[in-house]
């Protein structure tokens, strides 16, 4: 997830990766794309917002975000750095967080946001990009 500022407001961009990396290999920006398809080079733009605190809630609305996880760009390197040092073991500090194992019941048809029905949700879940 990105929050892009622009001149009207802010950008929620959401990025899929497939996780690609290691101790040695960890610039997310070079992982490639889980979808070839529809995703364009820089994301997936889930919502526009006037409001800093607008674009984090629809973050957190369409895609479980958690507020408190939040980092600055330069540091995202640094936390996948810890999580693969970890195992790849997602480690929350809250019971709210934004990781969600891998199920059968993915966002699809009906029951997904419109912007997020076209992302390859099964390979996500097995690359541990939620």
């Amino acid at each position: 997830m990105e929050v892009v500022p622009v001149s009207a407001g802010y950008r929620v961009v959401l990025h899929t990766a497939e996780d690609v990396g290691g101790e040695h290999f960890r610039d997310l920006v070079e992982f490639p794309p889980l979808s070839q398809g529809d995703e364009e080079d820089f994301g997936l733009e889930i919502a526009t917002t006037v409001e800093a605190l607008d674009a984090l809630a629809m973050a957190e609305e369409h895609t479980g975000a958690v507020r408190d996880r939040w980092v600055n760009q330069g540091l995202a390197q640094d936390e996948y750095l810890d999580f693969v040092r970890a195992g790849r073991l997602y480690q929350s500090r809250s019971p709210s967080c934004g990781y969600h194992p891998p199920t059968a019941d993915v966002p699809s048809g009906d029951n997904a946001d419109p912007a997020l029905r076209d992302i390859a949700w099964e390979k996500l879940a097995r690359h541990y990009e939620l």
